[in-house]
């Protein structure tokens, strides 16, 4: 395939969509991941300490973890007021949900 055959098919594929913006989408995704498996293995850690059996009340901290983490890497990307606003509130819901589920978890 020559470049113009490569560039061509690129274009088509990718239509309606920039290169850049679907990089950070895959980044924010990332930090997301990263995010709620971190949540995860300490609300893990945090129930066999504390002999609890595995709940679905642990689930809220991990998804608030996750848009935690995606806002936060947007809001450091963009570095714009409203985003780092809220990245602040979304961080500041985890970590208060966090608690709350530790004061469960500790009695």
């Amino acid at each position: 395939m020559t470049k113009e055959e490569i560039l061509a098919k690129s274009r088509n594929e990718n239509k309606g969509a920039d290169l850049a913006e679907m990089d950070e989408r895959r980044k924010g995704w990332q930090a997301s991941f990263f995010a709620g498996l971190a949540a995860i293995m300490i609300i893990m850690t945090m129930q066999y300490a504390t002999h609890h059996e595995k709940e679905a009340g642990a689930l809220i901290p991990v998804i608030m973890a996750m848009n935690s983490g995606m806002w936060v890497r947007s809001a450091l990307k963009k570095r714009k007021a409203d985003y780092i606003l809220l990245a602040l509130m979304c961080a500041a819901a985890t970590v208060i949900a966090c608690v709350h589920y530790f004061k469960y978890l500790i009695g």
